[in-house]
């Protein structure tokens, strides 16, 4: 029993895969096929030997085979809606597929719009950080000179405490009443890293001088002898790059001075200019170290000249 389901569950599931179209192809021409079998068989054989009954059997026959043509019609006209619907299907996909295709394009060229406005941004942010840079570093040396030293004391008093010992004296620029606060709270700040608190230097004349007369004195200057030792050269040197790295970009190339003794102990023997002045002491004592500190360059303060013994540019 099941061998003799087996091949019409084959033609079932056949069956199911066809189209309208297709069944009805298909059954028009199994009823043509039955019409034109009962034609012949009336027709051509002796089979049927009662004429009445051969003639009913030609009818029926031709009837059979009338339906399975009007099938065949109706099969066709079918067919013939199934492969519009089929073409106008495609059709869709097909545009579809192209719009598909357009708003690809046009989201690329949205990324393309969109990177190339990141990229710009970008660099406008680099710009903007590098501006920010400048204005900070602007700001810092700009501003007062002693925070900047404040903050930057660790730092200098281990690089300096390897030259302890080391003879200095501290000018500033007009007298002591007179000078202004930034200037002698830098004072203060330099003393503090300089002293027995800090790199255990040898500070003369109290911490500080004060020169009655400096013309336009301004900024920090670090004086050495041409003719010091090396320790005292080195010392300088360190302390000099200290001072300059950290108050920026007015103070750098600024701050080391070299001085010739014979040049400025010439100058004093023949005019008188200079006595008790930053670069004459230097030019008298090899081994000492002079810092003289004016105003804030970004705000000098001019000093006016006032006749006294204490006189002379650093």
């Amino acid at each position: 029993m099941f061998e003799f389901l087996s091949p019409l569950l084959y033609i079932a599931l056949w069956w199911s895969t066809l189209s309208t179209g297709a069944k009805w192809a298909y059954a028009s021409a199994f009823i043509v096929l039955l019409g034109v079998t009962g034609e012949s068989v009336a027709d051509l054989t002796e089979w049927i030997k009662d004429k009445s009954v051969r003639t009913r059997v030609e009818k029926a026959s031709a009837l059979i085979l009338i339906l399975g043509l009007t099938g065949d019609l109706v099969s066709i006209s079918i067919g013939q809606i199934e492969l519009e619907t089929l073409t106008r299907v495609a059709g869709d996909a097909t545009k579809s597929a192209k719009d598909a295709a357009e708003a690809s394009a046009r989201a690329k060229a949205s990324v393309d719009e969109l990177s190339t406005k990141a990229a710009d941004l970008t660099a406008r942010l680099d710009d903007a950080s590098r501006q920010l840079s400048h204005i900070e570093e602007d700001v810092a040396t700009e501003g007062p000179r002693w925070q900047l030293l404040l903050r930057a004391a660790p730092r200098l008093i281990t690089h300096l405490t390897p030259f302890a010992g080391q003879k200095v004296d501290m000018f500033t620029c007009g007298p002591w009443n007179s000078t202004d606060w930034e200037t002698k709270r830098t004072w203060a700040r330099l003393a503090d890293i300089l002293w027995d608190k800090g790199a255990k230097w040898k500070v003369g004349h109290g911490g500080v001088t004060p020169l009655l007369t400096c013309d336009h004195g301004e900024g920090i200057w670090v004086g050495v002898s041409k003719l010091a030792p090396k320790n005292t050269s080195a010392a300088a040197t360190a302390l000099a790059l200290g001072i300059a790295s950290t108050l920026g970009k007015p103070f750098n190339g600024k701050v080391l001075g070299i001085v010739d003794p014979d040049v400025e102990l010439t100058i004093l023997a023949r005019s008188g200019i200079g006595e008790g002045s930053p670069r004459v002491a230097v030019a008298r004592d090899p081994d000492l170290i002079v810092v003289f500190i004016g105003s804030h360059p970004q705000f000098p303060m001019k000093i006016p000249t006032t006749a006294n013994k204490q006189s002379g540019k650093p």
